[in-house]
C-alpha cells in the first residue's frame, strides 16, 4: 500500500483502503446489521481563517467517485465560498457506496482549497506585484503537481509556478529565482548569474 517514499498508492485511495479506521468499523457494523441507509452528505467549512476561501480539489473528488451510483454536485474549482456554504454534495446513493471515501474526499478538498485560498489572499494583498508559487519546496514532492495546480487555481499566481512537475498548462516561473549557490550571497553580489 505504501511506496518507497511513504506515499499511498492511487489504487489504495480508489479502493477505499486509505481511510480512517472508524469508517472501516462503520462499514462492518452496517453490513452485519443489513443496514445501508439513503443519505445526502454536504461538505461545508464552518469556519475559515479569513472571511472566504477558494474551492479546489473537486476534480479529484469527482474522479474518485466516478462510476459510483451517486449524484455529486460541486462548486467549480476557483469559486469563492464562505463559511457554512456547501462546496460539495453527494446524494442519490446508499451510505456504503461512499462511506470508505470520506477521508479521501475531505483530504482532497481541504488541502487543495487551503492552498488555493492562501494563494488568492496573497495575490489580493500583493496588488500589482507578481506572485510566484514556490510552495512545493515545503511539501512532500509527491504532491508537487497538486500544490502548483491549487496555487494557480487560487488566483493564477501571475508569475507562474516553480515546480517542473506542475500541470503542463500552467506556466513555469523561469525568471523568478535562481538556486542559492548562484545567488549573490555566494559571490558577494546581488542577483543571479
Amino acid at each position: 500500500m505504501m511506496s518507497r517514499f511513504g506515499i499511498v498508492s492511487d489504487a489504495a485511495i480508489v479502493s477505499g483502503e486509505c481511510t480512517d479506521v472508524y469508517f472501516v468499523h462503520t462499514d462492518e457494523v452496517l453490513r452485519a446489521e443489513g443496514c445501508n441507509p439513503d443519505v445526502t452528505m454536504e461538505i461545508t467549512a464552518y469556519a475559515l481563517p479569513d472571511d472566504w476561501g477558494v474551492v479546489c480539489g473537486t476534480a479529484d473528488v469527482l474522479s474518485l467517485l466516478e462510476g459510483l451510483p451517486l449524484d455529486v454536485s460541486a462548486m467549480p474549482e476557483g469559486t469563492i465560498f464562505y463559511p457554512g456554504e456547501p462546496v460539495l454534495r453527494i446524494s442519490g446513493g446508499k451510505y456504503l457506496d461512499f462511506c470508505k471515501y470520506e477521508t479521501a474526499i475531505l483530504g482532497f478538498l481541504c488541502h487543495a482549497s487551503g492552498i488555493a485560498s492562501a494563494s488568492a489572499h496573497l495575490i489580493r494583498i500583493a496588488g500589482d506585484k507578481p506572485i510566484y508559487s514556490f510552495g512545493s519546496r515545503r511539501q512532500h514532492p509527491a504532491i508537487a503537481g497538486m500544490i502548483e495546480r491549487a496555487a494557480w487555481i487560487g488566483g493564477g499566481v501571475a508569475g507562474g509556478v516553480s515546480n517542473t512537475c506542475a500541470p503542463a498548462d500552467i506556466p513555469l516561473a523561469d525568471d523568478a529565482a535562481c538556486p542559492h549557490y548562484e545567488s549573490g550571497v555566494c559571490r558577494g553580489r546581488v542577483g543571479c548569474l
